[in-house]
């Protein structure tokens, strides 16, 4: 697992940013410096991921599924 000095990256926000195209593709998407989107390898902030959950769901939901969050129907 890749860290950060006392962070540790959130597998999940991890794997669905690089789904998305990696972090400057998400940088774009919402219009925000890619440092930022780099941090939120750690956590995607509530706002944001529920944002993608809605424009996004099939992405979401494989990654959840890959990570076995969720089980797949």
């Amino acid at each position: 697992m890749k860290t950060n000095s006392t962070k540790l990256i959130d597998p999940f926000s991890d794997a669905l940013i690089d789904a998305l195209g990696g972090t400057n593709a998400v940088a774009g998407m919402f219009r925000v410096s890619a440092a930022a989107v780099s941090n939120w390898r750690y956590g995607i902030p509530r706002a944001r991921l529920m944002y993608l959950e809605v424009k996004k769901p099939k992405v979401v939901k494989m990654i959840l599924i890959g990570l076995n969050l969720i089980e797949k129907k």
